[in-house]
């Protein structure tokens, strides 16, 4: 199979917290991180997520991966693809 990424990815397990925005919920869902590129992250979560779903997301980028400060990142994605649980 031919690699089709065209961003480098970074294995990052790294707390994450998402909410999804069209439930307007309130409580956010943890999970944590498998790997964050520049165009994605991969994470884990005990909550079933569709293809499709549109979610907010937040995590800290350690300092030792920044090389400087901690990094607060906050963004709105959408699922894009989902595993099954193993």
């Amino acid at each position: 199979m031919t690699e089709r990424r065209t961003a480098r990815r970074y294995d990052l397990s790294l707390p994450v917290d998402i909410r999804l925005p069209i439930n307007r919920e309130t409580r956010s869902h943890s999970g944590h991180t498998r790997d964050i590129s520049t165009h994605g992250v991969y994470f884990m979560t005990q909550r079933e997520l569709a293809p499709g779903t549109e979610i907010d997301f937040t995590l800290t980028l350690p300092a030792e991966i920044t090389r400087g400060t901690e990094v607060f990142v906050r963004a709105h994605g959408r699922v894009i693809r989902v595993d099954k649980r193993v």
